[in-house]
């Protein structure tokens, strides 16, 4: 049993903890402005690839 049936959960599984290694950082850092978030939910993703840049920038 090679186990490649396993394959994709362990792909996932190691996903997953690259995403909580990303997140933990972020969440401790993060300050919540209800306001804010109101605002910008409303507005669309506008945001989306400058935050994705930003994380690459970062080594995230």
């Amino acid at each position: 049993d090679m186990q490649e049936d396993k394959e994709a959960i362990f792909d996932a599984v190691d996903t997953v903890k690259m995403c909580l290694t990303a997140f933990t950082p972020m969440l401790d850092t993060m300050r919540v402005i209800p306001q804010n978030m109101r605002k910008a939910a409303a507005g669309g993703f506008i945001n989306a690839t400058d935050c994705a840049d930003w994380l690459t920038k970062n080594g995230v």
